[in-house]
């Protein structure tokens, strides 16, 4: 700041930094939509603050604009006002409804679940096999089950969630099939 005055120029930055501020509350003012400040935004906003002639505010400034091209370029533009649909994006919890799963059969070397039909608005179940998507079941596609064979000793966490059309709603809780072979229920709720 004293190098602000000392140029002359502390007036203008104040009332550029006082429009900023003021656009911000605005942002923050309007209903159903999210300020998010992103860091290449943040480096926007203090780039002004470095234009005085000194050696930091060079290092600052080179600070800033590696900040500004490596959030743009890692992330890309996004929007600093944000519904809350967009904010949860794509893997985000939905509050959907969670399938009900019976008790696993267990055989030596595999397991088999089975469902009970999925509720009006969906038409399909997904099942994870240690976070990936190995089984797709519809409606109209037989059985309301599925069997896994087992390849090695080990733990392998299964989660279950309704799909309408090819979009998946939100998953269980991992169940786990322990390497002894007993069964670990899934708890309540959805995975986050």
């Amino acid at each position: 700041i004293w190098y602000l005055r000392l140029e002359g120029r502390f007036p203008r930055y104040l009332a550029l930094y006082a429009i900023m501020g003021g656009f911000l509350l605005i942002c923050i003012t309007i209903p159903q939509l999210n300020l998010r400040i992103h860091h290449y935004v943040l480096a926007l906003l203090l780039l002004p603050g470095t234009g005085i002639q000194t050696r930091p505010s060079l290092l600052y400034q080179g600070i800033l604009v590696g900040l500004f091209i490596n959030g743009t370029a890692r992330w890309g533009f996004d929007s600093i006002l944000q519904t809350p649909d967009a904010l949860r994006g794509s893997d985000g919890q939905l509050k959907s409804l969670l399938p009900n799963i019976t008790t696993p059969i267990i055989g030596a070397a595999n397991i088999t679940f089975g469902w009970a039909f999925p509720p009006e608005r969906y038409d399909g179940l997904s099942v994870l096999v240690n976070d990936v998507e190995r089984y797709r079941w519809y409606e109209g596609e037989g059985d309301s089950q599925f069997t896994w064979d087992r390849e090695h000793n080990q733990k392998e966490y299964f989660r279950f969630g309704y799909m309408s059309g090819s979009v998946a709603a939100d998953y269980t809780k991992a169940g786990v099939w322990e390497e002894d072979g007993s069964w670990r229920k899934m708890k309540a709720g959805p995975s986050r």
